[in-house]
């Protein structure tokens, strides 16, 4: 359960780290490129703070994996799953190193979720 647990504290701190990226791009570029709309700036903060959401949301999934609930085990699988396709898509749309990690962690999940003594240990045999 430790790996799962780092796996989604991994995925957490590459959320953060992309709102802050957004949340920098939204406040800052439109004063260096005054030609950016404003109606854009406030679009990458919205994204930003989803992102950022997800990000708290990952730890909580962190916790419950940490400690054996089986909710956790279910959302991790969702939400593995979902990601799962949003990164295919954006791999697909503009490649990047972060969705390809991205990926591969979910990938990762997925497989480790899906052991014998993993869902012995979630209670989901």
């Amino acid at each position: 359960m430790t790996i799962l647990a780092l796996l989604h504290v991994l995925q957490a701190l590459l959320l953060v780290v992309g709102s802050l990226a957004l949340f920098a791009v939204g406040i800052f570029m439109p004063r260096a490129l005054m030609r950016m709309p404003h109606f854009l700036t406030g679009f990458l903060s919205v994204i930003g703070g989803v992102l950022f959401v997800l990000a708290l949301l990952a730890l909580l999934l962190a916790y419950g994996l940490w400690v054996g609930k089986g909710w956790a085990w279910t959302f991790s699988l969702i939400f593995a799953i979902l990601r799962i396709i949003f990164s295919v898509v954006s791999l697909i749309a503009r490649g990047g190193l972060g969705s390809a990690v991205t990926l591969i962690i979910d990938l990762i999940i997925i497989y480790y979720l899906m052991q014998p003594n993993v869902k012995v240990f979630f209670h989901k045999t």
